[in-house]
């Protein structure tokens, strides 16, 4: 069944809104380690700023889900985006540890209550004969923007200082709120706390947990260590930390979006997610042992990218086949909440091992532990199986 025309035309706002928000977002956050260390932040006090990004979803996903199935998740979505302004122009302007502190939380909070309302509400707009294909358009406009934002943000501060990258970034806030209005949005439903706990109490949903905790480990360690360790390791430029962030951020878009095509005729969740968590353990051991240089980062992490791009459709893929569609918000913020539980400690426990041994030391723990979590789901085909037939993705059963 094809969606009308003007359906489908409210749906490209989907992927282009995450764009635009994620280019925001990570054209500062990518770089922000650096800009604490060159504040006299550092070590442990640096990684903690990092995590604390983390921390806001860690106190906030589960409700947040929650309130984007019983009220509209678009206004939520607008809501986000003021946040948004007030992270940039208070991070500008914040002067002490403290400040820091503050506009991180708030940068936090604005970020989760703009993305999760918006991945939620996309996920119950989309048709399950081309799930895989929507998903994969979807996170191209996320991976995209990481990558843009990557790159705009090291060029801009080749020859601009981080305040005048933070006031243009909240410019850029203003056309996103206006597009965000004219999202089209659900139908709210009433909360039944316990309808949720029956849809978080099965095997499946417990796997998922376990394989979304591996994967947050990995990013919170990449969050407070990839630019610090092309920065002071292998002293790469300003430009050429960007570049790296446009190549691999672009490589795992257009692998996402290839994915897509692939899933909607081959489903197989087992090895997404059980491949690509053993291509970026191994690539998480091997970066400071092989990167030396340029050339070396680059190749790295576009196989490294390829892994994060299997397993982060996996995820989406599995959440919008294994519940149903009225309450995939709240079970989403759920899942959003472990994960960013363990994204806050992969950040922190990288700040611990940096300021006691180096940068190498956190890629080697955390690809260590994601490739034990690999080795445990390679057992555990008969569950992903269940994954793949799904259960109540499309039904309006409240």
């Amino acid at each position: 069944m094809k969606l009308p025309i003007s359906s489908r035309r409210r749906l490209i706002l989907f992927p282009v809104c995450h764009f635009w928000c994620s280019v925001i977002f990570w054209s500062v956050f990518l770089h922000l380690p650096v800009y604490l260390e060159d504040m006299g932040i550092c070590g442990n006090a640096n990684g903690f700023v990092i995590a604390l990004f983390s921390l806001t979803a860690i106190m906030m996903a589960a409700p947040l889900g929650w309130l984007s199935d019983r009220l509209s998740p678009r206004y939520l979505c607008l809501l986000g985006n003021v946040l948004l302004i007030v992270y940039l122009l208070g991070l500008r302007g914040a002067s002490t540890y403290w400040a820091v502190i503050a506009m991180a939380f708030v940068g936090g909070v604005g970020s989760l209550v703009y993305q999760l309302p918006l991945s939620s509400l996309y996920l119950k707009l989309i048709h399950s004969q081309t799930r895989g294909q929507r998903i994969g358009w979807f996170l191209l406009g996320v991976f995209f923007g990481y990558a843009v934002g990557g790159f705009f943000g090291g060029v801009f501060l080749q020859r601009y200082s981080m305040e005048s990258l933070l006031l243009v970034d909240a410019a850029l806030c203003v056309p996103l709120l206006l597009l965000t209005w004219f999202l089209q949005d659900s139908e709210p439903i009433p909360f039944h706390l316990s309808l949720y706990g029956k849809d978080l109490w099965r095997k499946e949903v417990l796997l998922l947990l376990l394989f979304v905790v591996a994967f947050g480990i990995h990013a919170g360690c990449e969050r407070a260590t990839i630019t610090l360790f092309m920065k002071r390791t292998i002293e790469l430029e300003r430009f050429e930390i960007a570049f790296v962030f446009l190549i691999a951020g672009s490589w795992l878009a257009v692998n996402a979006l290839f994915m897509g095509f692939v899933f909607d005729r081959y489903r197989n969740a087992y090895l997404l997610i059980v491949g690509g968590l053993s291509i970026s353990g191994v690539t998480l051991l091997l970066t400071p042992i092989v990167v030396r240089g340029f050339r070396s980062m680059i190749l790295l992490r576009c196989v490294h990218t390829f892994g994060d791009a299997l397993i982060i459709f996996g995820q989406v893929a599995v959440v919008s086949l294994i519940f149903r569609r009225a309450r995939v918000g709240g079970n989403f913020g759920v899942q959003r909440l472990v994960q960013e539980l363990a994204t806050f400690s992969g950040a922190y426990i990288s700040g611990v091992l940096i300021e006691s041994y180096d940068y190498g030391m956190a890629f080697i723990i955390s690809g260590a532990f994601v490739l034990a979590v690999a080795a445990f789901l390679m057992f555990q085909r008969p569950i992903f199986r269940r994954m793949d037939v799904g259960r109540g993705g499309d039904d309006e059963v409240l």
